[in-house]
């Protein structure tokens, strides 16, 4: 079976954010932008089902995503840590072609 690379994204991004914390720096505007509103969180659903149907995420990856999210809306994903809302938000920007 593969990796969850969606898994392992976010346990790369919680060591890159302690390193940072470590160090001394303020998160709290990496905090604060990484909030999803409610279209945001609807797009990423929609590219997650996509991406999952197009073999761009496996099914495992694409449950991993739907974990995070939950069903209601942008709540729950608002309530995951730094490292989650933020690899939620890159998933979304490849999904749409955004490059960072």
């Amino acid at each position: 079976m593969a990796a969850n690379r969606v898994a392992s994204m976010v346990v790369r991004m919680q060591c890159k954010l302690d390193a940072a914390e470590k160090e001394g720096k303020d998160l709290t505007a990496l905090d604060e932008i990484n909030e999803f509103n409610m279209d945001e969180y609807f797009a990423l659903q929609n590219h997650k089902t996509l991406a999952v149907a197009e073999g761009v995420l496996t099914l495992d990856e694409g449950m991993t995503v739907y974990s995070y999210m939950g069903e209601a809306g942008p709540e729950k994903v608002n309530k995951q840590s730094l490292a989650v809302r933020i690899v939620l938000t890159k998933l979304l920007a490849e999904f749409m072609g955004i490059k960072a």
